[in-house]
């Protein structure tokens, strides 16, 4: 019964990103933290504290989550034929239960302002369940989309909302505005699925794909769904995310397409406020964009940047972890490393989660990796 688009670049540009919900209880907070993005404004010294491992048994863990906060993080595991949600002190060692389901975890994203997470269970072969649910434990309200797929994105500036794109068997989507404290299901018709809340909620960023050349990029607009109008705001765009108040974006240079062009501008206005020019690997038809993370309270975007520009497939030579300053524009190596992996960065940036299932944290000052999550063989 939904208007369906159909879209030949979906299975190319698919990420693995995921949705949620249940019935509603008290309302949560509404908006994001309205924190310094000053570098000045690190947090002051204090006792240092030894980081505790997590010990699970081999084939029990599943992955971190993100971060709650400085000290805490969420993450899942398997246990006794339940998939389950739990909090966990790095620091004094504690675990506390938060949500559990017969069915498979498929996904789990973290709210804007930490205080409540998405749950995308799979019950049934087309069609997902999305849930949100409080620190407290506590579920806040529950759907079913019928879907193959979902990805979905949180509103920074309004988390009762998420961007929703039901994918397909065939490849084909819907896109909806979910408000999931008012318990409502919106349909927008976009024309890409992988659309960004942009400009207070009111706008979507998408690239409009040029596909008829070798490397693929396109122009980035800007679509008021308000309004129904469309701005171009770049050109030659193949990597586009919101870190609010910032865009992200990556570009390639015309004059080298061995360089590939950082771009943050100021959300409202779309005025450039930093970038750097580093090398980039090259994919069959597109580019690599590799994994990163932005710490507001720092003012501070962390990535890995290969030694030189090449093919993905033959590069074997490693990244750097670096450190580029928004407020400087300065860019500080932090550590070598030798493959392209997850980050997550607790909200002061002082540690980092590192690794495709985040199992290990990264101290940035003494520049320092640990395993996070240890693994034993346990008796059945």
């Amino acid at each position: 019964m939904f208007f369906r688009h159909s879209y030949l670049l979906i299975s190319f540009f698919i990420c693995s990103s995921f949705l949620l919900t249940a019935c509603v209880k008290d309302s949560p907070s509404n908006g994001p933290d309205d924190s310094t993005r000053q570098e000045n404004q690190t947090p002051s010294p204090s006792i240092e504290r030894t980081i505790q491992p997590l010990t699970l048994a081999t084939g029990q863990f599943e992955k971190v989550i993100d971060w709650i906060n400085d000290e805490q993080i969420i993450f899942i595991i398997n246990d006794s034929g339940m998939s389950k949600v739990l909090l966990y002190d790095i620091y004094d060692g504690k675990q506390k239960l938060l949500y559990e389901t017969e069915h498979p975890i498929v996904d789990v994203q973290v709210s804007p302002t930490k205080n409540q997470f998405l749950v995308h269970t799979a019950p049934f072969t087309y069609a997902g369940e999305l849930t949100v649910v409080n620190l407290e434990g506590d579920i806040y309200t529950s759907t079913f989309i019928e879907s193959f797929e979902l990805s979905f994105h949180w509103n920074p500036h309004n988390e009762h909302q998420l961007l929703i794109t039901a994918f397909y068997e065939d490849w084909t989507y819907d896109t909806y505005i979910w408000n999931w404290y008012e318990e409502s299901l919106e349909t927008v018709y976009l024309s890409n699925p992988f659309s960004k809340w942009y400009n207070d909620g009111d706008s979507f960023l998408y690239i409009d794909w040029n596909t008829d050349q070798p490397f693929i990029d396109g122009p980035l607009k800007a679509y008021s769904f308000k309004n129904e109008t469309e701005t171009t705001l770049l050109q030659h765009v193949y990597h586009v995310d919101v870190v609010s108040p910032y865009v992200m974006t990556i570009s390639n240079v015309q004059e080298n397409k061995g360089l590939a062009q950082y771009g943050f501008y100021e959300e409202t206005s779309f005025s450039k406020i930093a970038g750097w020019k580093v090398p980039h690997l090259s994919q069959y038809t597109d580019w690599l964009v590799p994994f990163y993370d932005y710490v507001p309270k720092t003012n501070r975007f962390y990535t890995f940047v290969p030694y030189r520009s090449t093919d993905s497939d033959s590069y074997n030579e490693g990244f750097e972890l670096v450190q580029f300053s928004l407020t400087s524009e300065e860019k500080t190596k932090i550590i070598e490393y030798p493959t392209n992996e997850p980050i997550q960065c607790a909200p002061s940036g002082n540690n980092c989660l590192i690794g495709y299932q985040l199992d290990k944290i990264i101290d940035l000052e003494k520049k320092e990796i640990k395993q996070l999550i240890q693994l034993e063989e346990r008796d059945e």
